[in-house]
C-alpha cells in the first residue's frame, strides 16, 4: 500500500513541475479533431454527415512515467467543431506531456452512467435518454502514447454504439388513391449495459412501453422514392426478434384535397396485436435500418358475368 500511495505521490509531484510556468507551450496535451465513424445500412444523420454536429465529449486519462497510473482526466468535459482545430479544455484541468511517460484516453458521449475501474477509466456504459428515447451514445479511446516530441493532439475516431431505425413507406397504388400510415411503433428494449472490453452489449431488459415512431400523412405513387416518418428511434443492438406495429389506411381522392378525404375510406389495414409483423434481424451497433413497407393497390373492384342473356319465351293473349 505504502509503495502503491508513494508512486501516485511521485507522479503527481512531476505533474505539477510539468505545469510550472517554466515549460513550453506546446507540451499542453489538447485534442485534435474527433471523427465520427462506422458503417450504416441506411442514411445516419446523427452527429451529422462525418460528424460535423459533435461539439461536446466527456474524456478520461491516465499517465504512468514509471512509478504507477495516475488518473489526470476524469470526465473532464472537451467542446470544440469537428474540423475546426484543437478542441479546447478548463484551465483548472490543464494537463501536460511528460517526457516517456506512457498515456492512454478514452472519450464518451451520452452517457447516463460510466462505471470505471481503480484508474477512474470507463469500464461500461449506460446510454442516457432524451425523454423516452434513447440519446446516441458514442465512445473513443486512443493509446498507449508514449510521449515523444513532437507532442501532437490526442485524435479520436468515435463509433456508434447503439442502433438506429426509421420507417419507410413505397407505394404503387394507383393514380388517385393513397395510403395513410398511422400509429407506427417499435416493441423493443429500453435498458442496457455496453462492455467496453468485450465491445458487447448485456442482455437488453424488455420494455412494454413502445418507441412510437408516429404517422405518415399520405404516400401515392407519386412517391417512387418513399416517404420517412420524421421519428427515428436510436435502440440497443439485439438479436432478439421484436415486433413493429402499425395501421394502413387506403383513401380516394375523388378530386378533392387530401385534407377533406378523409371520410372516404376504402380500407383499413392492422398490423396490430396478434397479427403484428415481427422483424427477424439483428440490430448491429453502428447500423442504420430503414424499416421498409412496400403498398400495392388496394383489390380492385371487378364485374362477372356467368351466362350471355337470353330471352325467355312470353306468350300474349289477346
Amino acid at each position: 500500500m505504502k509503495k502503491v500511495l508513494l508512486s501516485i505521490l511521485a507522479v503527481a509531484a512531476m505533474a505539477s513541475c510539468v505545469q510550472s510556468e517554466d515549460v513550453n507551450p506546446q507540451q499542453l496535451i489538447d485534442f485534435g479533431s474527433p471523427f465520427v465513424g462506422g458503417t450504416t445500412k441506411a442514411a445516419d444523420p446523427s452527429y451529422g454527415e462525418g460528424g460535423e454536429d459533435l461539439t461536446l465529449f466527456n474524456v478520461y486519462g491516465t499517465v504512468n512515467a514509471g512509478e504507477g497510473v495516475v488518473n489526470i482526466f476524469d470526465g473532464v468535459e472537451v467542446t470544440g467543431t469537428v474540423g475546426g482545430g484543437v478542441w479546447s479544455y478548463g484551465a483548472e484541468h490543464k494537463q501536460y506531456w511528460f517526457e516517456g511517460a506512457i498515456y492512454n484516453f478514452a472519450a464518451v458521449v451520452d452517457a447516463e452512467t460510466v462505471a470505471k475501474d481503480a484508474y477512474n477509466m470507463p469500464t461500461t456504459l449506460t446510454p442516457a435518454k432524451n425523454g423516452e428515447y434513447l440519446k446516441d451514445l458514442l465512445y473513443a479511446d486512443a493509446g498507449p502514447i508514449t510521449a515523444a516530441e513532437p507532442y501532437s493532439p490526442v485524435n479520436f475516431e468515435f463509433k456508434h454504439l447503439l442502433a438506429k431505425a426509421q420507417f419507410v413507406v413505397t407505394s404503387t397504388t394507383e393514380s388517385g388513391y393513397y395510403y395513410k400510415v398511422e400509429d407506427i411503433k417499435i416493441h423493443n428494449f429500453s435498458t442496457g449495459t455496453y462492455t467496453i472490453s468485450t465491445g458487447a452489449w448485456a442482455t437488453a431488459v424488455e420494455n412494454a412501453k413502445a418507441y412510437e415512431l408516429g404517422d405518415i400523412a399520405k404516400v401515392s405513387a407519386d412517391d417512387a422514392q418513399g416517404v420517412t416518418n420524421t421519428t427515428q428511434v436510436l435502440l440497443i443492438p439485439t438479436t432478439t426478434d421484436f415486433e413493429v406495429e402499425f395501421v394502413v389506411r387506403l383513401y380516394n381522392d375523388n378530386g378533392t384535397p387530401s385534407d377533406t378525404a378523409d371520410d372516404v375510406l376504402m380500407r383499413t389495414i392492422n398490423c396490430t396485436d396478434a397479427n403484428a409483423k415481427t422483424v427477424e434481424t439483428d440490430l448491429v451497433k453502428g447500423y442504420a435500418y430503414n424499416f421498409n413497407l412496400a403498398l400495392t393497390s388496394g383489390t380492385e373492384i371487378q364485374f362477372t358475368v356467368n351466362n350471355n342473356p337470353t330471352w325467355t319465351d312470353g306468350d300474349i293473349t289477346l
